[in-house]
This record gives C-alpha cells, sequence and structure tokens, in this order.
C-alpha cells in the first residue's frame, strides 16, 4: 500500500478524489476558498492542470481558473500530504489486522490460561481486535497461576473498558451539541447547547470510573434532571411537551406511556442515550421524568452563568430606547377602559400590568436571543414582535418564559400580546416606528 502509494503517476497526483471530496463539490467555491484555507475536502474536489502554458484549477462544474505556480504547489502539496497520511493510517491498519489475524491462535492459548470469567474475557477479545499487540504485551505482564495477577488483570480491563467508555459518552455529548447548532444556528442555540452539554457533562462525571452508570443515574434525582434539560434542549421541548401533555390527562401512568407524547419523549431519550452509551433505562428515564416533581427546563438557560455572560455581550445593543412619543401614546390608548372586572380592578389598570410584562419578557428576551435585524430603530414594539413570534412555537425559551407568569396560560398572553401589537401599531403615525 504504502509502495503503491508512492509509486502513482503524475496525472493520479493532479486528479482530485471525488469520494473524498464528497459535499465539498456541490459548491464550486469550495475548491477556490481551500487554495487559501487549505481545506481537505475542498482540495480534492478539483483538478490540477497545466491550459495552454498557465497552472488551472478544474472546478467540479466543468469552469477552469487560472492560478499561480505557487498556488498550484502549495495545493497539490497540501493535499497529498492529506493523502499520505490518510494512507499511512490505512496501512498501520492493515498491519494491525494482519497481525492480529497471525497470532490469534497466540492469543486465545494465552487467554485461557488466565482462566477468566466469560465478561472479562470477552473485554479482552474486544480490545484485541484494538490493538493485539498491546493486548498480548499487557497479558506477558502477569503470571497467569499467581491469584493477585489474575485479579490485576481482571481489573485492568475492567479499567480500559470503563475509559473507553467514558471517551464515547463525551465525544456523543459533543456530538448532540454540534447538531443542535447546526439544525438552528443563532447564538441562543450555541448557548442552550453549550448549556445542555454542560449538563450532561455533570452527569458524566458523577459516574466516570464507575463499572454500572445506569444504576447510579436512576437514583440520582440531580442527575434525571440535567438529562431531562438536555432532552428538552436537543429535542426541542419534547420533556415539556409530554408533561403538559399529562397534566391534562385523565387516565393511568400506563395508559399515557401509549400517546404520542410519550412515544416522542422515549425516542428522544433513546436517541440520546445512542449517543452517550451509559446503560440508562429509557423507559425509566422516560417515565420519572414525567412524574418527577422537580424538573423544571426554565431553570437551566435563563439563570447560568453562560446566559448570563451572553446576555451581558449583548446588552448594549438591546438596552430599553428612548421611546417615541408616539409609541407612548398608542400604548396608552390601548390600556383605556371604563368598567370594572370581576375581581375589582379596572380593564385600564389590568392592561397596563400586562404591557409591562409583556416589555420586561420582550427585553429580556432579546439580551440572550437578539432579533436579526431592527426596523429602523431599537424600539419597544420591534422586540416585542421579535419576542411573540418565538414565543409562538411550543417549547421555546419565549414560550416558557410565558408560562412563568402564572396567572394565565401562554396561548391567552399570545392572544394578548397580538391584540396589544395591532392596537398600538394601528395607532403610531407611519414612519415614526
Amino acid at each position: 500500500m504504502r509502495s503503491g502509494f508512492a509509486r502513482r503517476p503524475r496525472q493520479e497526483i493532479l486528479t482530485g478524489d471525488v469520494k473524498a471530496a464528497g459535499d465539498a463539490r456541490q459548491d464550486p467555491g469550495n475548491g477556490l476558498r481551500a487554495l487559501s484555507d487549505g481545506n481537505y475536502k475542498g482540495l480534492e474536489s478539483m483538478d490540477f492542470a497545466v491550459y495552454k502554458g498557465n497552472p488551472v484549477a478544474v472546478l467540479p462544474d466543468g469552469h477552469m481558473v487560472v492560478i499561480t505556480p505557487g498556488q498550484l504547489l502549495a495545493g497539490v502539496n497540501e493535499r497529498e500530504n492529506q493523502r499520505r497520511k490518510i494512507v499511512e493510517r490505512m496501512a498501520l491498519e492493515a498491519d494491525r489486522d494482519y497481525f492480529a489475524e497471525q497470532n490469534m491462535g497466540a492469543f486465545d492459548s494465552m487467554l485461557e490460561q488466565f482462566e477468566f470469567p466469560e465478561q472479562i474475557a470477552g473485554g479482552y477479545r474486544a480490545l484485541y481486535g484494538q490493538d493485539p499487540a498491546g493486548v498480548m504485551s499487557d497479558l506477558l505482564n502477569y503470571d497467569a497461576t499467581n491469584r493477585q495477577d489474575k485479579q490485576r488483570a481482571a481489573r485492568k480491563i475492567i479499567e480500559t473498558q470503563i475509559k473507553q467508555r467514558d471517551a464515547v459518552s463525551q465525544a456523543g455529548v459533543q456530538t448532540l451539541s454540534q447538531a443542535f447548532v447546526a439544525r438552528g444556528g443563532s447564538s441562543a442555540d450555541v448557548a442552550s447547547a453549550q448549556i445542555a452539554g454542560g449538563a450532561l457533562s455533570r452527569v458524566l462525571a458523577s459516574v466516570a470510573g464507575s463499572e454500572n452508570p445506569g444504576e447510579i443515574i436512576g437514583a440520582s434525582p440531580s442527575s434525571i434532571n440535567d438529562l431531562g434539560l438536555a432532552l428538552d434542549t436537543f429535542d426541542r421541548g419534547s420533556v415539556t411537551t409530554a408533561r403538559r401533555a399529562y397534566s391534562n390527562f385523565d387516565g393511568s401512568m400506563e395508559e399515557f406511556m401509549q400517546t404520542p407524547e410519550f412515544t416522542r419523549l422515549v425516542q428522544s431519550a433513546s436517541g440520546m442515550e445512542s449517543q452517550i452509551r451509559l446503560g440508562i433505562d429509557t423507559l425509566a428515564l422516560s417515565r420519572s421524568l414525567i412524574e418527577v416533581d422537580q424538573f423544571d427546563p426554565r431553570s437551566g438557560p435563563m439563570l447560568t452563568s453562560l446566559a448570563s455572560a451572553e446576555a451581558k455581550k449583548r446588552f448594549s445593543q438591546y438596552q430599553r430606547p428612548r421611546d417615541l412619543e408616539e409609541y407612548r401614546t398608542a400604548a396608552r390608548e390601548f390600556a383605556k377602559g371604563k368598567d370594572r372586572t370581576e375581581a375589582g380592578f379596572s380593564p385600564q389598570l389590568e392592561r397596563q400590568n400586562f404591557q409591562h410584562k409583556l416589555e420586561d419578557l420582550a427585553y429580556q428576551y432579546a439580551q440572550t436571543n437578539p432579533p436579526q435585524f431592527i426596523e429602523g430603530e431599537n424600539r419597544t414594539l420591534t422586540v416585542i414582535r421579535h419576542f411573540v413570534n418565538n414565543a409562538i412555537n411550543p417549547g421555546s425559551s419565549a414560550n416558557m418564559a410565558l408560562g412563568l407568569l402564572g396567572d394565565a396560560s401562554p396561548q391567552e398572553y399570545l392572544r394578548d400580546a397580538q391584540k396589544f401589537i395591532e392596537a398600538v401599531q394601528g395607532n403610531i403615525p407611519s414612519g415614526t416606528e
């Protein structure tokens, strides 16, 4: 393999690898950018050649771009360096597989001498496939006839498996966070992903080095709460939706477990477990998240130091402006009323109270999830519209914030907020907002 790579013809060196380029070929610009940033997939997406005496890069769509001799040399060298690393890795894997195959008999004989339980022997067999020479070297350090050596050898494989599991779990947290950000991409999504990832990392830290992490997590309310926060974030409200559905459900828990809301929650938990691999009973976890009293996904992002730092970074952009007199006049018109309510308060007082709550929530939301643009200046009504547009989505942090008010449902607040926006907007002269 190594010698074949070194003897490739010149044309093969100059030609890109379609398979290695992957989706980079969908955008011809990836190749041009790779001439500057050295991105491997981008470099593989194009061919290098000489046309009428000029070095050129042939893009996936067939266009030829004239480049400098230095760009051609740098592009070919960088691509060859990456290819060489890939070939070397493949060659090492082939060497490992060959060694494992040739020495399998010797390894089996060595392992049989220790008379390990199947769980321990199976662990050594699995590790042999990953690092055959290393495993045989480790076993040679122990005396199969010595009871203490046998115990140390058994403990060594258990510790190795636990370390591997912990590494896989931590990588799974990163995968979940990156996938969540890729689906959203806003600054709020980035902060939420970091917070949810931090919650999962706390769970991992609590079971690091343990042989039965699933059992430890199942007995820990704080770990269940952290898992619930992560689930509610990564699957955008799956826990909140299920808990809300259960609170309005008249049947038993066993009957509720047949509903779409509970099924979605179990599927979300199973998907997360497939990434972090802690041996969690996902059905039991889902049931615990429905029945547990202390779980509150709203206690996460808005109250953590990370969200606070994010808010401070953006605070100067989204402080309350000096509202135009037209806005205040229109808001006062909305609050006017003559009749008394059942509680004895005037509609004007109730509407003013609602208006102040809505403004406060909208500006708090804008600090961690700012609008992408502000119409004209940073006016209150624009920020309120941004908040309401996001609060429409069940499970969003804006919708959860409405639920914190407690004296009405989020749906009722949304209806009142829309009426407020329409009324105030209708009373503001055009061009002054």
